[in-house]
């Protein structure tokens, strides 16, 4: 059987995306790729968060393998084995810093390690409820690998050479500043002894150096295991020949898979603080033509990874959308949430297309082929054109592009021109996108808009109690500019009525 990756389905050549897209920094997406990379310099997993994938096949990949993750048995044997390959690699990268025998010692290790790690991986996996094409995969190459000729004689050499070193035995004799050294006469060793008579001096157990290698020494110790070759050339010269021809033991797609299983961990260990908080993680649904599309209680995953900290969570929202209101528009009083409601529509729709679990407890989503994002920008001084007139080149440039499968989210423009200019305007915008087809998510103070064909609306809730303060809830709800109005004024008891009641 072939395998080729962990992470990828086939090796299609996948587009990455610009890092300087605004759309990374509107939908809060580079801090979350910081969150999910933690203080490892990963260029190759960072390419991968800039590669969102364009077949519903090569997502269901990822999907798959995630679903499988769940199963605490096949997590902490990927987990187990993701720890032991990392190991594997430090030691063979610190290999040129070593003294020469400890060097070789330490493959040896290394590859006795590796051969372990592999059993005991391809004996978890075994396990009939895997079903994703990855896991499946990589269990049965391991299995064809570990009945080849070459790995049968990698491990048997690796065993017959640890056996041969562990036979070893030596005495050493310190005289003032000398040390000599010869073979082991079958002397009494008062190893025993000695930990009786000290291990009341100890807490807890005593530790065992012969089974905790350590390979940090210097060149003292080096001079001493070079003197101990010289009484065992036979073993030694074994050792230097295995390194000689084993040093590239890693066979080259279970080394790539040693190093890609890494990323599906990485991102379980980045929503773990936020699903320990009580917020759910959810496989969504991708479709390429959906009559319905939504998610169920989601949020914004960089609010949520930062309220995790405290011990909060952020307030939770849904939205659906239907071939009939692809455009949703979303109005209500400043700071109430919208912007961080639409943030969180993208970030879902971005994780998505990665493979990954989305913020929500359900999802269904359209498979889209691109992402454009129109937020609010600061004006710059020195910029050439008018606030108005950059925010429409931006526009067009996304009318231009989009197709009938685009997400386009756009935050709060317009807010430079009139009131009667901004319906104007985005009438003719939202007209266009509804040519197109697009799926648009639309962040307004105008809301006329929201009353307009094709388009469905959300509302950013107040408290009933208190309009002054913010509930975060945004809901399915006819578009009211009065309503926020009105609240406040019956609040402060200046409504038309009350006002009226005190003149008569």
């Amino acid at each position: 059987m072939t395998f080729e990756s962990i992470i990828f389905r086939s090796n299609k050549a996948i587009d990455e995306i610009d890092h300087k897209n605004e759309l990374f920094e509107d939908l809060s997406l580079k801090i979350i790729f910081k969150g999910i990379l933690g203080n490892t310099n990963n260029q190759d997993f960072e390419e991968v968060l800039y590669k969102p994938l364009d077949s519903i096949e090569d997502i269901l990949y990822r999907q798959q393998i995630f679903n499988d993750l769940r199963s605490p048995q096949i997590f902490n044997a990927i987990k187990q084995f993701s720890e032991t390959s990392s190991t594997i690699f430090y030691n063979i990268g610190k290999l040129g810093d070593l003294y020469n025998l400890q060097r070789e010692r330490w493959l040896l290790d290394s590859v006795y390690i590796y051969c372990n790690a592999l059993k005991h991986l391809y004996n978890e996996l075994n396990e009939p409820s895997i079903v994703s094409e990855g896991l499946i995969g990589i269990r049965e190459y391991i299995g064809q690998y570990m009945e080849s000729k070459e790995f049968k004689s990698l491990e048997d050499e690796t065993k017959e050479l640890e056996m041969d070193l562990s036979s070893i035995k030596y005495m050493m004799t310190i005289k003032g500043v000398k040390i000599t050294v010869r073979k082991d006469q079958e002397s009494d060793n008062y190893a025993t002894e000695v930990e009786k008579i000290f291990s009341k001096f100890l807490d807890g157990d005593i530790v065992d150096s012969g089974k905790n290698l350590k390979y940090g020494f210097g060149h003292v110790e080096a001079a001493l295991v070079e003197l101990v070759s010289s009484l065992y050339p036979k073993q030694f010269n074994r050792l230097k020949e295995f390194y000689r021809r084993r040093l590239n033991f890693l066979e080259p797609t279970i080394a790539r898979f040693m190093h890609e299983i890494d990323f599906y961990l990485k991102y379980l260990k980045y929503i773990e603080p936020m699903e320990e908080n009580g917020l759910s993680f959810c496989i969504p649904q991708i479709q390429q033509d959906p009559q319905r599309m939504y998610c169920i209680d989601f949020f914004d995953v960089a609010l949520a990874k930062k309220l995790a900290d405290h011990k909060r969570i952020p307030v939770l929202n849904s939205i659906m959308a239907d071939q009939d209101s692809r455009i949703i528009i979303v109005t209500g009083p400043n700071n109430g949430g919208k912007t961080t409601f639409a943030r969180a529509f993208g970030q879902a729709h971005y994780l998505a297309l990665l493979g990954f679990p989305i913020p929500g407890k359900n999802a269904s989503i359209l498979k889209v082929d691109r992402i454009y994002s129109h937020f609010e920008k600061s004006e710059v001084p020195e910029n050439a054109i008018g606030r108005l007139e950059e925010e429409l080149e931006r526009m067009h440039y996304i009318l231009d592009n989009a197709t009938g499968k685009s997400l386009i989210i756009v935050n709060e423009m317009l807010s430079s021109t009139t009131l009667k200019d901004g319906i104007e305007i985005g009438k003719n915008i939202i007209g266009k996108i509804r040519e197109k087809g697009s799926l648009c998510l639309y962040v307004t103070f105008i809301h006329e808009l929201a009353e307009l064909p094709g388009t469905r609306s959300y509302v950013s809730q107040v408290d009933k109690k208190n309009p002054e303060m913010r509930t975060y809830r945004i809901l399915p709800t006819k578009s009211d500019g009065m309503a926020y109005a009105k609240a406040l004024a019956e609040k402060y008891g200046v409504t038309y009525e009350m006002l009226r009641r005190r003149i008569s």
